[in-house]
């Protein structure tokens, strides 16, 4: 497999997470049309004061909610302003052919976009700082963010199970979820990490598994990560190391399932892996 610097794999993400350029086209203009909404979702902003920064929550909830009193898992969702709509129908996909339960999906957005936002992503998501990525090292800050601001407010404004959270990130974001998973994994009972970017200094998660097995002996979680077949060697060294630490830690109550998406790339082994990682992570479910 060709090798591909830290550098060029940074670019090819950013293609996924800058927005487009508007038309030139007046006749199209976004004043000429009312905005789409998906139904039975909502955006509220919320300000975090452990980042020091206010985002944008896209919430989704399952059908019926306003009519029943059952209590729901919540998802939590990374690059929501990316992924939301095709998690949103995916997961309503699932539940109608009862491979999953009804789901309230929590994504996490922000409000700036283009570079600005690439950089808040590389700052929230990426533990480790590197001279590539400037904004990157402010993990842990976004970790409390999630466990003491956001995770209480959903958890106070809507009928969950507290007991059944879902974590679900790609690349960075799938970073994030690794290193959430290896140093405060009781944070999420269910976790999709998606070719996770274990390189750029973020070797350091490898580390904390092995520092994290010296403690424990258990890890009770479900976990699916998967990885691209094409991807290149920069990111599959550090996801086939991460998977073999967690094997040969051997943690009593961790259901651990890993695979290659086959001919999937960094940029579309998401699509495949978010589908297989929700049944894979509910094969539970009854």
């Amino acid at each position: 497999m060709k090798y591909l610097t830290s550098a060029f794999v940074i670019c090819c993400c950013i293609v996924i997470f800058t927005a487009c350029g508007n038309t030139n086209d007046d006749s199209l203009s976004a004043e000429s049309y009312p905005e789409f909404t998906l139904r039975g979702s909502q955006v509220r902003p919320f300000h975090s004061e452990k980042v020091d920064e206010d985002y944008k929550l896209h919430i989704s909830l399952p059908p019926g909610y306003d009519k029943a009193s059952d209590r729901y898992p919540v998802l939590y969702l990374t690059d929501s302003d990316s992924f939301f709509g095709f998690v949103r129908i995916i997961a309503r996909t699932l539940q109608y052919q009862k491979s999953i339960p009804n789901i309230i999906i929590v994504g996490i957005g922000y409000k700036e976009t283009g570079k600005v936002a690439w950089d808040n992503r590389a700052r929230d998501h990426l533990p480790a700082k590197h001279e590539d990525i400037p904004a990157a090292g402010g993990a842990g800050k976004y970790l409390a963010f999630l466990q003491e601001e956001l995770i209480p407010y959903i958890e106070t404004n809507f009928r969950v199970k507290s007991d059944d959270r879902i974590f679900a990130g790609m690349s960075s974001g799938g970073t994030l979820g690794a290193f959430t998973l290896v140093t405060a994994p009781e944070t999420f009972s269910r976790y999709l990490i998606v070719s996770p970017a274990l390189h750029t200094g973020n070797e350091m998660i490898i580390d904390l598994e092995k520092k994290y097995a010296d403690l424990h002996n258990d890890l009770p979680a479900r976990v699916y990560t998967a990885l691209g077949e094409h991807e290149p060697d920069i990111m599959s060294v550090g996801w086939n190391d991460f998977v073999a630490g967690l094997e040969k830690s051997n943690y009593s109550g961790l259901e651990l399932t890993s695979e290659i998406i086959d001919d999937g790339t960094h940029m579309d082994a998401v699509y495949s892996a978010y589908v297989r990682g929700l049944k894979a992570v509910f094969d539970d479910w009854d």
